[in-house]
């Protein structure tokens, strides 16, 4: 990346938080709990031990699965957020999906974090996790028009919302207010006032 300005954090902050997340701890005590219960029914019943195989190759399959999509969507190397080459902005905010705009032609605003948590409607792909006020992916926005989201919610407390004409882009990371103070000078500057 050539960029003059960037927002951005690195995938592996997204990837601990949601593997950290009280929920997903709720997650994994209810997915490992049943064995502790299967084990002490089965260990001294005939076949026993064979069901208690199976049941623990199942759990591990699961967690695995559980561990596997959360980095299949938001990548450990990657990084995420904000950033801007020339006049063209990008923000990358889920998976390798990445929104771009025109800083001259994009309407730019700062939010605060709760503002632009009450924006969000409906997600139709991502991750929401409230627990750490994390909202990462695709949304349906209460104006009905489509959101790429990330917003670090207990990180951050403003969001900058890039608008188009049919999208919008909400970046919610630490240092948002600094990004967006950079950004509106940047944009006087490339763009003519």
């Amino acid at each position: 990346m050539n960029e003059t300005l960037a927002l951005l954090v690195k995938g592996s902050v997204i990837d601990s938080m949601s593997l950290k997340s009280p929920l997903m701890l709720v997650v994994y005590a209810m997915t490992y709990i049943p064995l502790i219960f299967v084990y002490l029914y089965y260990k001294d019943k005939p076949g026993g031990k064979a069901k208690i195989r199976v049941l623990v190759a199942v759990l591990v399959a699961v967690s695995a699965i559980l561990v596997a999509v959360n980095f299949t969507l938001v990548s450990w190397n990657k990084y995420y957020g904000a950033w801007i080459n020339g006049t063209t902005i990008y923000v990358r905010y889920y998976d390798d999906d990445v929104f771009k705009a025109n800083i001259c032609k994009a309407n730019i605003s700062l939010v605060t974090k709760r503002q632009a948590e009450d924006m969000l409607s409906i997600r139709t792909n991502g991750i929401s996790d409230p627990s750490i006020d994390l909202n990462v992916g695709h949304f349906r926005l209460r104006d009905g028009s489509k959101g790429d989201v990330i917003i670090l919610g207990d990180r951050a407390d403003y969001v900058v919302v890039i608008s188009t004409a049919r999208e919008k882009a909400l970046v919610g990371l630490p240092g948002a207010r600094g990004f967006y103070e950079e950004l509106v000078t940047l944009r006087s500057q490339a763009c003519g006032g």
